[in-house]
Parts: C-alpha cells; sequence; structure tokens
C-alpha cells in the first residue's frame, strides 16, 4: 500500500493535466477535477492530520475512481503523455484501481464507478 499511496501526487498530476488538455472530453475533465478538488481538500473522510498517512487511502481511493473512469475515454497515449511518474502510466492505474477494488469490494468499487482499464 505504501507503494500506492506514493503514486498520488504523480496520479493527481496527471488528473490536473487532463484536465488542461483541450483533446479530453468535457465528461472527463469533470470527472478529474472532482478527483483532484477531494485530493487536495483539507475536508477527507480520513484526515491526514490525525492519521497520518492512513488519511491518504480516500484520496487515493477517489483519485483512482476518477482515472478509472477517465482512461477509458480517452487515448492511452494522451494519459502516456500527461505522466510525470515513473514507468507506464496504464500500469500504475491499474495497479492502484485494483488495489482499490480489492479494500473496497466489488459492490462498492462498482458503485463508485471503478472500471477495468482498457489494454493499451
Amino acid at each position: 500500500m505504501r507503494d500506492l499511496v506514493l503514486l498520488l501526487p504523480d496520479l493527481a498530476v496527471l488528473l490536473v493535466r487532463l484536465v488542461r488538455d483541450p483533446n479530453v472530453p468535457f465528461g472527463s475533465k469533470a470527472i478529474a477535477l472532482l478527483g483532484v478538488s477531494y485530493a487536495v481538500s483539507p475536508v477527507d473522510l480520513l484526515p491526514e492530520l490525525l492519521l497520518g498517512p492512513f488519511g491518504l487511502i480516500d484520496d487515493l481511493i477517489v483519485v483512482a475512481a476518477a482515472l478509472s473512469r477517465i482512461v477509458n475515454n480517452v487515448h492511452p497515449d494522451l494519459v502516456r503523455a500527461h505522466w510525470s511518474g515513473q514507468g507506464d502510466a496504464l500500469d500504475a492505474i491499474r495497479r492502484v484501481t485494483a488495489w482499490a477494488e480489492s479494500f473496497l469490494g466489488s459492490v462498492l468499487a462498482r458503485v463508485l464507478g471503478f472500471r477495468r482499464v482498457r489494454e493499451g
């Protein structure tokens, strides 16, 4: 989980870059903006101030949910072009969404809108 939480800044930057890209559909931009807004908001379900690194779990889940909804609506090369992290962007997103789905359970993950990241 520690490795996944360390991906959070890169994933948030990816969302911001996707919001700013004119090739990303408006609906995907709105989802990305919601994900980033939650991640930077001081109001959380699990506050970092009280829980330390464990307080980042809810941020990671929200960012993962946003990305899992977005990456299937934009070209994979567009996602990769905005990735500032190490390795392949889609692999990182797959790892985070798979962890979040297992952490939440499949029913709750579907309610939050998690989708399998397509190959590409």
